[in-house]
């Protein structure tokens, strides 16, 4: 698809700063503490977005400093992204820092964002809270044995809004001053981005401690406590909302505070519309964190913000060929981009708000784009959330013949069925998600009542439905019936392939497991290869490990242990790297791997055909042959209690509960 348009600057109203100091966690000044007394002439590192409580933890170091230290601080502005000019104002904060108590007294109120203009300045750590004038006079912190738990810092140097050097050579000029800084001196270095300095050559010495945004977040009793300043209680539940709403940003939870507090003559409808990302932090989201960024980069935000989370594929499919290259940019920049590993996928996401704001953006700007922008965020289980919300949900059948299948076996059930429920979907009645209802209770090793006689469906042909509810029927006779039920069933050799990749699978695990149970080992393992091939296909890391712990069960049962093992435990490595210990699927492979060296090699169940694998081969997998579609399975003449032995039945049952 095209590029979306770059979401377009608008003019920035004034927003208030955020009231009172962000209640930073005791942990970070610990660090801090741990930082100055670890080595000479240490360097913390303070990176994050505007608003997230740089300068406010700079403040809290210096005043977290042992009395009589030597405080300055510089505010590194554009003016000062000149090498000469720098490296004047570099010369004076070292020489006419001011000792702490004096600094105290006389220090005027910083704005989290000052406006200075590079000249240095005195103020150690004044806080514009006036509650926390209190908390100045306190001694400083002693330990057990009454020492005072900060070792002396002969000088404490606030560098502030370093990301405004951009100049090579002002660059090295700070380089140079951090190499060269005397042993006594501790240098606080903020910045909205990380600037390009030899960082790994001072993390090296154990010169450097890093403090990210993740760190300066405010947990929920300081979200809470916020709030409280602003006279504003928040029962238990509002208290979790505003909490994911603002991840924790204090700017955001000091501008959403303020905004209830504005707005207490209609305080629940006040915090309702925080999910919408209201006025005063749209314009700081706006001014503050978007504005500045190149176009291409406010294009790509502007492409990928409707689905609740994307994968770098999706993200191509939705902004281009230079998505890899963007999402790169904004890492670089330090911009709030969360990255998550589900399934071994890396999917990326954005702040709630921040989100909110950007499909606000897109919603206001490009009202043509919002429909077929919706329709490309469609994949997996929260794009459903996108064709729930077009108008007449066209799109919703269609969505549903395509993706349903594969998203209940993908476990994604619940997720599913719960969107649907919630949007009161006329296709909850349909007999195709009915069957699926049941499907998805076979995956997760729930206990299910057999599936009925299916009736006409509205979303999926005649055909469709009848191999679902095939394999349905026979995942159930093989997870729940016995020997007896296995063998009274009419399985075909092979199914009929329906084009449709997801069912073709359910379908090849489905017969070939029955197959596998009932003693067919070599029918039913061709089958299980080839659910593999299409797991593999389908790129499904979760359906991979069930084809191969199914594989491993037809092995044991075919007596060659050492290819089950190996089954099993490549189905166990699968799990781990996707994330899916604990899954049925998991179990079923870890319970056969215990079971294999207790059982003997039993190459008697078909004669002369159970053959150790070649070691080129040690998975046993080959290429599965074809098999005519249609014919009957002959039952084997070995149907005894040798077909399942009882401890491969009642471990693997039980590792379905």
């Amino acid at each position: 698809m095209d590029s979306a348009r770059p979401i377009p600057d608008r003019p920035a109203a004034p927003h208030p700063e955020p009231t009172g100091r962000p209640l930073f966690s005791p942990a970070l000044l610990a660090r801090f503490d741990r930082a100055i007394a670890a080595s000479a002439a240490p360097i913390i590192l303070v990176v994050g977005p505007a608003g997230s409580g740089k300068t406010a933890f700079a403040q809290g170091c210096a005043e977290f400093a042992r009395p009589g230290t030597r405080v300055a601080r510089l505010t590194l502005t554009p003016a000062l992204n000149d090498p000469t000019a720098l490296a004047a104002a570099l010369d004076t904060p070292a020489t006419a820092a001011t000792p702490r108590e004096d600094a105290v007294r006389r220090a005027p109120a910083q704005p989290e964002h000052p406006a200075a203009t590079g000249t240095q300045s005195t103020d150690p750590a004044a806080a514009p809270h006036p509650a926390d004038a209190r908390r100045r006079r306190r001694p400083a912190p002693r330990n057990a044995r009454g020492e005072n738990r900060t070792r002396t810092a002969d000088t404490l140097l606030v560098l502030d809004d370093a990301h405004h050097l951009t100049d090579p050579r002002a660059l090295a000029c700070l380089a140079r001053f951090l190499h060269t800084a005397a042993p006594a001196t501790t240098t606080v270095l903020t910045a909205r981005h990380t600037p390009p300095l030899p960082w790994h050559r001072w993390a090296a010495t154990g010169r450097l401690t890093r403090i990210t945004a993740a760190d300066l977040r405010l947990d929920a009793a300081r979200t809470a406590a916020v709030f409280d300043r602003h006279g504003v209680a928040l029962s238990a539940a509002e208290l979790t909302a505003v909490h994911r709403l603002t991840g924790g940003w204090p700017a955001l939870v000091h501008l959403a505070a303020e905004y209830v507090d504005t707005h207490r003559d209609y305080r629940d409808a006040a915090l309702g519309m925080l999910e919408h990302a209201p006025r005063p932090v749209a314009d700081f989201l706006a001014e503050e964190v978007l504005g500045g960024l190149a176009p291409r980069l406010r294009a790509f935000l502007a492409a990928t913000c409707l689905p609740a989370d994307f994968t770098m594929e999706l993200a191509e499919e939705l902004a281009g060929d230079g998505a890899a290259s963007a999402v790169e940019e904004l890492e670089r920049r330090d911009f709030p981009l969360r990255r998550r590993v589900r399934e071994g996928v890396v999917r990326y996401s954005y702040p709630p708000l921040l989100r909110a704001e950007l499909v606000g953006e897109v919603r206001r700007s490009q009202p043509d784009r919002m429909p077929g922008a919706h329709r490309a965020a469609c994949r997996g289980a929260d794009a459903l959330t996108h064709v729930l919300s077009v108008p007449g949900r066209p799109e919703l059948v269609a969505f549903l013949r395509e993706h349903a299948v594969r998203l209940v076996l993908d476990g994604a059930g619940p997720i599913l069925f719960g969107r649907l429920e919630s949007a009161r979907a006329w296709v909850l009645d349909d007999p195709f998600l009915a069957l699926l209802h049941t499907a998805d209770a076979l995956v997760r090793g729930e206990p299910v009542p057999p599936p009925g006689p299916p009736r006409a469906s509205r979303v999926v042909d005649e055909r469709v439905l009848a191999a679902l509810a095939a394999a349905v029927a026979i995942e159930h006779a093989t997870g729940t019936g016995t020997r007896d039920t296995l063998r009274a069933l009419r399985i075909a050799r092979r199914p009929e392939p329906t084009g449709h990749t997801p069912l073709d699978y359910y379908l090849e695990l489905s017969f070939g497991t029955a197959h596998v149970l009932r003693g067919d080992t070599d029918t039913g393992g061709r089958g299980l290869r080839r659910a593999l091939v299409l797991a593999d296909r389908m790129d499904a890391a979760r359906l991979r490990v069930r084809a191969l712990a199914r594989l491993a069960l037809a092995a044991m049962l075919d007596g060659d242990t050492a290819v089950a093992r190996a089954r099993a435990r490549h189905a166990v490595a699968l799990a781990d790297a996707a994330a899916l210990i604990g899954s049925v699927d998991h179990l079923r492979a870890v319970a056969i791997d215990g079971l294999c060296p207790s059982v003997p090699e039993r190459g008697g169940l078909r004669g002369d055909a159970a053959l150790p694998a070649p070691a080129a081969d040690p998975l046993g997998l080959g290429d599965p042959q074809p098999a005519a579609a249609t014919a009957e399975a002959p039952r084997p003449a070995g149907t005894g209690a040798s077909v399942l032995p009882r401890s491969v039945r009642s471990v693997v049952a039980e590792s379905t509960r």
